[in-house]
C-alpha cells in the first residue's frame, strides 16, 4: 500500500497489530505529487479525492494510472461521487457540506468528472456500482 508520508507510522502500526507485516508492505509517497514507486494491478483510492482540488484529483488519478498495469483495476470508494445534476445522492450533498468547509479545496465530484478523470489516466470499462446503504464505487480498468 502506499500512504502519505506523514501517516505510514500509523499504517505501520496497523499492519503490525494485524499481523500481516509479510502480507502488507506500505510505502510513502505522495499521490498528489508523484511519480509513485512501483507497477500494480490494483488500487483503492479511499476517502481520497473529495479532500483534493479538482486539479489534485485529476493528477491523483493520473500518478495512479500511471501505475497501474494493463488490465489492471483501480476501485475509488468515497461519499463523494454526485449525480451529474449534482443534486443527488442526498447523502453525497451532506458529505459535500463537510468537504469544502473542512478541506481548502476539497469538493465531491460528478461521475462524469470522474469518468473523464479515469479516461485521461487510460482507464476503461468505467462503471459506478451502487451498494445498498452507499453512495456508490466507481470502479475501472486499465486499458492494456
Amino acid at each position: 500500500m502506499i500512504d502519505d508520508p506523514n501517516v505510514i507510522p500509523f499504517t505501520l502500526r496497523f499492519i503490525d497489530e494485524a499481523a500481516a507485516s509479510e502480507q502488507v508492505k506500505a510505502l510513502a509517497a505522495d499521490v498528489v505529487e508523484g511519480p509513485l514507486p512501483g507497477t500494480y494491478d490494483v488500487a483503492v483510492l479511499s476517502a481520497l479525492l473529495p479532500v483534493l482540488s479538482p486539479k489534485q484529483a485529476k493528477q491523483t488519478v493520473l500518478n495512479v494510472g500511471d501505475v497501474i498495469q494493463p488490465g489492471g483495476m483501480v476501485y475509488i470508494v468515497d461519499g463523494g461521487i454526485l449525480d451529474d445534476s449534482r443534486l443527488s445522492p442526498d447523502e453525497v450533498l451532506a458529505n459535500n457540506l463537510g468537504y469544502i468547509n473542512q478541506f481548502d479545496q476539497g469538493e465531491a465530484h460528478t461521475e462524469s468528472e470522474r469518468g473523464r478523470m479515469l479516461t485521461d489516466a487510460g482507464f476503461t470499462d468505467i462503471q459506478r456500482v451502487f451498494i445498498p446503504n452507499e453512495p456508490g464505487i466507481m470502479i475501472a480498468r486499465k486499458l492494456g
